[in-house]
């Protein structure tokens, strides 16, 4: 029997998991102090949606 569940938090953490990665991979290449900045607010708040959100969406 499929467990539509499961198949959503699967999907879900797909999902974080790709964008997290995106996110490494953008932040490996800065140069500039300005791009750190910009970029590691971005992955802050990204971390804390994370944070927020998630818990939620699994149903913990």
């Amino acid at each position: 029997m499929e467990r539509p569940c499961v198949n959503l938090i699967d999907a879900t953490t797909k999902k974080t998991n790709e964008t997290l990665n995106y996110l490494i991979s953008v932040y490996k290449n800065l140069v500039g102090r300005e791009e750190y900045e910009i970029y590691g607010t971005c992955m802050k708040e990204y971390d804390a949606a994370i944070d927020r959100f998630l818990p939620a969406a699994l149903g913990v």
